[in-house]
C-alpha cells in the first residue's frame, strides 16, 4: 500500500512539473524563479503549496522507509513554478512604479477621444506651437480637476493630442495645478513621482493665472526628454480652424 502511494505521489510530482514546464516553454520562458529573464515563483501559489506541504507530509509520508521518505518530502516541497505573464489570469495587479506608467495604465482608454470628452475633457483653445520648435498639440482639459487644487499621477488634468492623418492621435498628458491653490496648502513646489513640475507665471498666453506644470510624453516620444514641454516630433501643421470646431469627434 506505501509503495503505491509513493509511485503516486512522484507520478503527480512529475505531471504537475511536465505541466508548469509546458506552460513555460509556451512564453519561452525558463523554469527558474531566480533566472535573470524576469521568470519567478508566483508568491500565492507558492505558499499555498508550501502551507499545505506540511500536513500532506504528516498525512501521507510518515511511516515510509528513509529512502521513500526523502523522495515525499522533495516530491511536495517543490515550489509550483508560473510564468510571469500569468500574473493577470490569477488576479495579480502590477502597480505603476513610473509617472509613464501611470500615464499609460489611466490614459489608455482615452485615445478615443469621445472617451475623454465623456469623462470631463474639452477642447482648451486651439493647437500650442512652440516659440522655437516643436508643439505641445492640441490639449483637452478637465477644468474640474484643473480647480482642485491637488495632483494625482491617475487623473492628468490635460490630455494632449495631435491631429494627423484626419484624426486626434494622443500623445501625452499635461499635470496643471494653479500655483495659489497648491502654495495655500503647501510648503514645497509640487513633486510628482519622483518629478519636480515647472512653473509658469501671470500673464501667460493661456489667459490662467500662475500655475505648475508637467508634460509626460506617454504615448509619443519626446527626442529631448520624456518630461520637457515641447516635443519636436509633433505639429500644428494639419490643424485648422474647421478641425477646432468639428476634430473633437474624429
Amino acid at each position: 500500500m506505501k509503495t503505491k502511494l509513493f509511485l503516486f505521489i512522484c507520478l503527480s510530482a512529475l505531471a504537475l512539473y511536465g505541466f508548469t514546464a509546458a506552460l513555460a516553454r509556451g512564453g519561452d520562458l525558463p523554469l527558474s524563479s531566480k533566472n535573470p529573464t524576469g521568470t519567478r515563483v508566483m508568491p500565492v501559489i507558492q505558499n499555498q503549496a508550501q502551507a499545505s506541504s506540511g500536513r500532506f507530509l504528516v498525512d501521507n509520508c510518515q511511516g515510509m522507509q528513509p529512502r521513500e521518505l526523502a523522495s515525499c518530502r522533495n516530491a511536495m516541497q517543490a515550489p509550483i513554478v508560473v510564468p510571469a505573464r500569468f500574473d493577470q489570469t490569477l488576479g495579480e495587479i502590477k502597480p505603476a512604479t513610473t509617472l509613464v506608467e501611470a500615464v499609460r495604465q489611466s490614459t489608455a482608454r482615452f485615445k478615443n477621444v469621445d472617451e475623454a470628452q465623456a469623462a470631463g475633457y474639452g477642447l482648451f483653445h486651439g493647437c500650442v506651437s512652440g516659440p522655437q520648435e516643436g508643439a505641445m498639440g492640441i490639449h483637452f482639459v478637465n477644468g474640474d480637476l484643473v480647480g482642485d487644487g491637488v495632483l494625482d499621477p491617475m487623473h492628468p488634468e490635460a490630455l494632449l493630442y495631435e491631429f494627423k492623418n484626419g484624426q486626434m492621435q494622443l500623445t501625452g498628458v499635461e499635470y496643471v495645478v494653479i500655483a495659489e491653490a497648491w502654495d495655500a496648502n503647501n510648503d514645497a513646489p509640487p513633486v510628482l513621482m519622483g518629478q519636480l513640475l515647472q512653473y509658469a507665471g501671470s500673464p501667460n498666453r493661456y489667459g490662467i493665472p500662475a500655475f505648475y506644470e508637467l508634460h509626460v510624453w506617454a504615448w509619443n516620444n519626446n527626442p529631448l526628454g520624456t518630461f520637457v514641454d515641447w516635443n519636436p516630433k509633433v505639429s500644428c501643421d494639419s490643424y485648422t480652424a474647421e478641425d477646432a470646431t468639428h476634430g473633437a469627434s474624429h
